[in-house]
């Protein structure tokens, strides 16, 4: 999967090492964005993606710092 994934100017050495980092802890797959986009891919594939919409959304919901804005998120939801 991760060789479908063409990205310019990374190299089959930085690739396996992303996957590398990957294997360590789920959360570096979360955090890298080729990594993000990947398993967001996958899930799509087994029509699960709404999982993954709502930890981003999360994520972002907790960044927030405007009382207002979070109100507003929050109704979103």
């Amino acid at each position: 999967m991760f060789g479908r994934s063409k990205q310019k100017g990374k190299s089959n050495k930085s690739n396996n090492q992303c996957v590398t980092n990957w294997s360590i802890a789920f959360e570096n797959v979360l955090e890298d964005p080729a990594g993000l986009k990947i398993f967001t891919e996958f899930l799509k594939r087994e029509f699960s993606v709404e999982n993954i919409m709502f930890w981003m959304s999360c994520k972002k919901y907790s960044t927030l710092t405007d009382k207002i804005q979070r109100t507003g998120r929050s109704r979103l939801a």
